[in-house]
């Protein structure tokens, strides 16, 4: 059987319901305000960059200033790191033994793992659609960007034992490369009306024209003067400290 609730008790109920539908539905204008992020990915090869690192993260910061039109301009740098190198054995046949091992200065085999690092930064200009959005500040954003990137292996080698890829000879397997970046990416922000939660989760597509810096690769014995064509899709988290340029007068609930 069920309960009848008090008149007092139902009144309160649907008073409470058009308060918070009176609120939700109270129209707001965008805001500006500077957006300081940091942000992590994950990161997947595609094109030339398949012939030499899998798959690989980043860190990053950005600084970016929204305008009351949802336009959003921001310079942003990343660091990238993996553990997944490509044919290293065949970069560093010259120097590892027939077991696929190098020798340090005590003819012990050496502790050496070869890494994938990197870093790029871009200038980007972004656009919220808040149409979709839960408020005037958020909804689903496009993105397009350009900078520069460099990327190369690196030897971590416990106990720096092993010169023969340390220092002035490894920049002869480091593959040290680099040039111009473009980017491009689709996503949805989010900027809650209370200041608390601010994110955005985009996937993104980066190409990168590069150049091997180096004169010449050691395993090789040759230049490599081609340019490459280094393609990465991404899965990115950023997440905002907003710093709005006045305060709200308005205030309602996501």
């Amino acid at each position: 059987m069920i309960k009848s609730l008090s008149k007092s008790k139902i009144f309160g109920f649907f008073f409470s319901i058009l308060t918070l539908s009176g609120f939700s539905q109270e129209e707001k204008s965008p805001e500006q305000a500077w957006l300081i992020s940091p942000s992590l990915s994950i990161q997947f090869p595609g094109g030339d960059f398949t012939d030499r690192f899998g798959t690989n993260y980043t860190a990053g910061l950005g600084l970016g200033f929204k305008t009351n039109q949802n336009w959003i301009f921001n310079f942003n740098g990343h660091f990238m790191f993996g553990n997944s190198v490509q044919n290293s054995e065949e970069i560093l046949k010259g120097v590892i033994t027939d077991n696929n091992n190098i020798l340090n200065q005590t003819g012990n085999y050496s502790q050496l793992s070869l890494l994938q690092r990197g870093f790029y930064f871009l200038g980007e200009t972004e656009k919220v659609f808040n149409g979709l959005g839960v408020n005037p500040n958020s909804g689903p954003s496009i993105s397009v960007g350009a900078g520069f990137i460099n990327h190369w292996i690196f030897f971590d080698n416990k106990g720096n034992d092993s010169p023969q890829v340390l220092d002035e000879y490894g920049k002869g397997y480091d593959r040290y490369s680099g040039g111009f970046l473009l980017k491009q990416s689709i996503g949805y922000m989010y900027l809650s009306s209370r200041r608390r939660i601010n994110f955005k989760v985009s996937f993104e597509l980066l190409q990168a024209f590069s150049y091997n810096y180096r004169e010449f690769n050691y395993d090789t014995g040759l230049s490599d003067t081609d340019q490459h064509l280094d393609l990465l899709y991404g899965i990115r988290l950023n997440w905002y400290l907003p710093i709005y340029q006045k305060p709200s007068e308005e205030f309602f609930f996501d």
